[in-house]
């Protein structure tokens, strides 16, 4: 996405940024001018001001809310594999599989922060295990040809 900045680098300067890169420049924006507002305010203009800003606070928020959900759309979804090998391939990544309960854990990779790319996980799959990580994102599909899941 190209777009014209304000203010940022040359007066109309083109820009690329992608999704993450705009909301954080208007998260960025947004608390620069809530900064400058407090630096003016005159004594009988304060209540507009606390409702302006409230406004901005949601605003901010809403922002923060966009950001996750965009983060999250960059997030790999999990090769899924219904193949007659399937748990075999799921052995060979950094998860443990088992198949006589159809489980898959992911527990404690302490340095999880995204789906591991490698890690094949069965179609019929009824449990995984993602705790003890830092996830915080995930792709809306994560879980989308997991069918028998059952427990997360």
């Amino acid at each position: 996405m190209w777009v014209s900045v304000r203010g940022y680098g040359d007066e109309g300067e083109l820009c690329g940024l992608n999704g993450c890169q705009a909301i954080d420049l208007a998260k960025r924006h947004t608390d620069l001018t809530m900064a400058k507002m407090m630096h003016t305010i005159k004594p009988e203009a304060l209540e507009e001001v606390f409702q302006n800003m409230a406004k901005l606070e949601m605003l901010v928020r809403e922002v923060e809310d966009l950001q996750r959900d965009t983060k999250s759309l960059f997030q790999p979804v999990w090769p899924v594999n219904h193949g007659p090998q399937r748990w075999s391939m799921c052995a060979e990544g950094p998860c443990s599989c088992t198949l006589e309960t159809r489980f898959v854990s992911c527990w404690r990779l302490e340095l999880l922060d995204h789906v591991p790319r490698k890690q094949q996980i069965p179609g019929d799959t009824r449990s995984l295990d993602l705790s003890m990580n830092r996830l915080k994102f995930l792709h809306k599909d994560s879980f989308h040809r997991l069918n028998e899941l059952v427990e997360l």
